[in-house]
């Protein structure tokens, strides 16, 4: 199964892989971390995130919702 999840070619690891990159996400939005730390805008870190998580409606939108959430409190650089 670890193998399976590293290659990510069935719809099941990549779904996992989608949840493994949002995780971050939602613990940086939800203790108020932020992503100053990072050194990168919205559009740098979607660039690095979204391809993971579009493998799901659900996903990518759990995504944009704790990103817009996250510019909005000001915990992560808005897009340039």
């Amino acid at each position: 199964m670890w193998h399976e999840y590293e290659e990510g070619v069935t719809p099941e690891a990549r779904l996992v892989r989608g949840v493994d990159r949002l995780n971050p996400a939602l613990m940086r939005l939800l203790t108020g971390q932020g992503w100053q730390d990072v050194g990168a805008h919205a559009t740098a870190l979607d660039r690095a995130q979204l391809s993971r998580v579009q493998v799901s409606e659900t996903l990518t939108a759990l995504y944009e919702e704790a990103r817009d959430a996250a510019v909005e409190r000001a915990l992560r650089p808005a897009a340039f």
